[in-house]
């Protein structure tokens, strides 16, 4: 009689026993590197694109590094659009720049900035204001580039006028997206080779992302309770905006300028009651010098118009006032980082 041992030795396989562990381990690597080559295809050709962009760029002598992923300013960005000319890069002018506030002789872009005010490629702020530190958002980008490409001054349309030239990179999602230098390489090696040959996005694909803000004391019951007693500077980093005499405090609750997350909901020395909150594309707001009963806790999340508290004394302060505040893509709460809220809040 065989043994139980010899029975399964010579046992013939089973029905289910179709393939052999090595087998199906070797058709699993297969479909996983092959996955991956499809995939790298098609993500090759928009690497290739980036680096290729910035290094045209670095041809021209507009850029030293490639830095393919990092943001660009609206200053860096002048700097590459006006030295792109060879004749533009050795001419570069001296100027005042009386028409931006923000920039002074000594600035590290005022000299193209200055020639861009030559070229005509911006006007700056309705503040009067160019904000060459600012990140660089899409329809910005647009504009700098179409007016140094088109010679009709009264073409307005910049996204068509990319369209139209197959300029709009396929990562472009809304137009105040803020885009990277490896997508404003990409923008201007189209427009400046004439090369129209790269896929685009259809302009009727890009989004309206914009948010529209409203005043920090823009509840209904606010109206004409107000007024601003010291706007913003480089010494006052802020706005600040107390009532009437003849207006309750309780009748001119603080609002948010926006949607948004709070980050921060509590007492500080100089502060004192205060609300940081935080709103898209990076924007946060400081609501500062309020009354004690905050209606919102950190973590909350607030609707555009909702009520977070009431003006107060709070702090380092001297009468009943709110001092507003705000900052991109950093902590509001540092001075340093504080922007003309002019042109960006309503109030």
């Amino acid at each position: 009689m065989k043994t139980l041992i010899e029975l399964r030795d010579t046992d013939p396989p089973s029905r289910g026993r179709i393939f052999h562990y090595p087998t199906i381990r070797l058709l699993t690597i297969f479909t996983v590197v092959l996955f991956s080559l499809f995939t790298l295809s098609l993500t090759y050709p928009v690497f290739a694109r980036e680096d290729t962009s910035l290094r045209y760029l670095q041809e021209r002598g507009a850029i030293s590094k490639l830095r393919t992923d990092s943001p660009i300013t609206r200053g860096e960005a002048i700097k590459i659009l006006t030295t792109l000319d060879e004749t533009t890069s050795q001419k570069l002018p001296a100027c005042s720049l009386e028409e931006f506030k923000d920039i002074s002789n000594e600035h590290l872009f005022a000299p193209f900035i200055c020639e861009a005010l030559e070229q005509n490629l911006t006007n700056g702020y309705l503040d009067n204001t160019f904000r060459p530190d600012e990140l660089l958002t899409f329809d910005s980008a647009a504009k700098f580039i179409m007016r140094k490409y088109e010679p009709d001054p009264s073409e307005k349309d910049f996204f068509g006028w990319l369209n139209h030239r197959n300029a709009i990179p396929l990562s472009i999602e809304c137009a105040q997206d803020e885009i990277t230098r490896s997508e404003f390489a990409d923008i201007v090696m189209r427009i400046d080779s004439g090369n129209t040959s790269h896929p685009t996005k259809p302009v009727q694909e890009l989004k309206d992302c914009s948010e529209v803000l409203q005043s920090p004391l823009s509840h209904p019951s606010c109206e004409n309770s107000y007024y601003i007693s010291r706007g913003w500077s480089y010494g006052h980093t802020g706005v600040d905006f107390p009532l009437r005499a003849d207006t309750s405090i309780s009748s001119c609750p603080i609002v948010s300028i926006g949607d948004g997350k709070i980050l921060r909901a509590e007492y500080g020395r100089s502060l004192g009651n205060f609300v940081v909150i935080e709103h898209k594309n990076g924007l946060q707001s400081l609501y500062a010098h309020m009354g004690s009963d905050l209606k919102v806790s950190a973590g909350d999340t607030v609707k555009r118009g909702e009520e977070i508290g009431m003006m107060g004394c709070s702090g380092y302060c001297f009468g009943t006032h709110l001092h507003f505040s705000i900052s991109k893509h950093s902590n509001v709460v540092n001075r340093s980082n504080r922007v003309n809220p002019s042109g960006i809040v309503p109030y």
